[in-house]
């Protein structure tokens, strides 16, 4: 009879420090310990803010004063700007690229498997379906998910889709 007490006993007392070890790592982890961002909210490549060595646009200087009075009313040529004193002509426009055009879509959110991939909820032409990163889709391609959106390419182009609120 005594040997079972102190059995119980025992028992009681390694389930007792158990709970309060819990409550203890439950306290440290809120207040003490820092949180890492699982993803990223958006990323920035470098690549997308080089400057192009052939620039679609360039500063043009022949342009009049708005604050002269009078002047925008007149029929005056511009002024020379430069201070060079040759004449500053403006750049022939490029023909502007033909945007591209993406569908309209829904990100419902993701789905993270087993295995450690995620995979990405989304309605297209109203069929829901999943869609894993690196996959092809009616020529659109899932470039990246995260929580609160996903990232398609098309064509070289691309777009942030943020999720559907519910």
């Amino acid at each position: 009879m005594k040997n079972r007490e102190q059995r119980l006993r025992l028992i009681l007392f390694l389930l007792l420090i158990g709970i309060w070890g819990a409550l203890a790592y439950r306290i440290y982890t809120r207040y003490f310990k820092k949180k890492a961002i699982d993803r990223p909210l958006a990323v920035a490549s470098a690549e997308r803010f080089k400057p192009d060595s052939d620039p679609f646009y360039e500063l043009v200087l022949n342009y009049p004063n708005p604050f002269e009075v009078g002047l925008a009313a007149s029929a005056q040529p511009p002024r020379d700007t430069t201070g060079q004193g040759a004449k500053v002509q403006a750049a022939a426009p490029k023909p502007a690229p033909v945007p591209v055009q993406f569908p309209v879509l829904e990100y419902k959110g993701f789905v993270r498997l087993r295995s450690g991939r995620s995979v990405a909820l989304v309605t297209l032409y109203n069929q829901t379906f999943n869609w894993a990163i690196g996959e092809t889709r009616n020529e659109l391609r899932l470039l990246q998910i995260f929580p609160d959106s996903i990232e398609i390419g098309l064509n070289g182009e691309r777009k942030m889709y943020l999720k559907a609120k519910q």
